[in-house]
């Protein structure tokens, strides 16, 4: 982890813009097998970067991000495989939220999301 948080601190890219998630998702994160495909499109929908810092996987390959419940699995079963609660996560952020859930109406996709945390390096 000392590993990556080096390379978080030396690389820090921002969102100019929030990024959108692409409609009419049939995948399931459910099925293991679909997680593959579910990652490569939150990689393309999110720029690469973590919804939460704005990190960018580009640089390192996606392999150590992680497909992020933005509402909690434990609390959200029925949300489980929604893809609108499925963002692309660097492990620094998805680790460090771990089962914690975010204020129900808070999205990182939103306007209120971007009054509360200025994404700078």
């Amino acid at each position: 982890m000392n590993y990556i948080r080096k390379l978080f601190k030396q690389d820090y890219r921002g969102f100019e813009s929030p990024p959108s998630r692409r409609e009419n998702v049939r995948e399931k994160y459910s099925v293991k097998s679909q997680r593959d495909l579910l990652k490569k499109y939150l990689v393309e929908d999110f720029g690469g970067m973590c919804i939460y810092c704005g990190w960018s996987c580009k640089r390192y390959g996606g392999a150590s991000f992680h497909i992020e419940h933005i509402k909690s699995q434990n609390d959200n079963k029925d949300l489980i495989d929604e893809y609108t609660n499925l963002a692309l996560s660097c492990p620094i952020c998805n680790t460090t939220k771990n089962k914690k859930s975010l204020p129900s109406d808070l999205d990182p996709l939103g306007e209120d999301y971007k009054k509360l945390f200025y994404r700078n390096n």
